[in-house]
């Protein structure tokens, strides 16, 4: 055959490279997954409502596997800011009254009367009943981070695989 258009490949090459690739493809991936979910957790951390910053300073990342990996708080109550809650939950009184305190909220009701430590017990309370009679209201934090850093999180996991691919045709 004279007018023939021949393609070759060097077979050992070929399998060599495909027995890497799959290694060199997930960590590559893996370090795009990894710098997007600490992006997500500094901007959540900026986003998260604070009273004593326990909330901001308990969200971290970890890696569920090479190619999963998950950002969010440690404390039991990120959920419940982050989506707020319904009617019928009971705030603890003292986590209430360190907030008051925290917040420097000083009683304004002719109702609420006596001594401050009286005086922010009493507010505790009536916002405790309002809680449970209304709920809390959602503070969105941890979503609207995810959303801000995902088209780019997206962008740096494509350029990954560029990049992994051109690693292993080059080995």
């Amino acid at each position: 055959m004279t007018d023939a258009f021949i393609i070759e490949t060097d077979l050992q090459q070929f399998q060599a490279a495909m027995r890497r690739a799959p290694g060199v493809i997930e960590r590559h991936i893996s370090q795009a997954i990894r710098n997007g979910l600490n992006r997500i957790a500094v901007t959540a951390k900026l986003k998260a409502p604070k009273a004593f910053s326990t909330l901001a300073s308990s969200i971290g990342t970890q890696m569920l596997s090479a190619l999963e990996g998950i950002v969010g708080p440690s404390t039991n109550y990120g959920e419940f800011v982050e989506k707020g809650t319904g009617p019928g939950g009971r705030a603890p009184l003292t986590a209430l009254q360190t907030w008051i305190k925290a917040k420097q909220i000083s009683p304004r009701h002719p109702e609420i009367k006596g001594d401050p430590e009286r005086q922010i017990r009493q507010l505790a309370f009536l916002i405790q009943r309002s809680i449970l009679a209304k709920g809390t209201p959602a503070q969105p934090y941890l979503v609207p981070a995810g959303q801000e850093h995902a088209p780019q999180i997206h962008a740096n996991i494509d350029l990954a695989i560029e990049q992994a691919l051109q690693e292993i045709a080059t080995r």
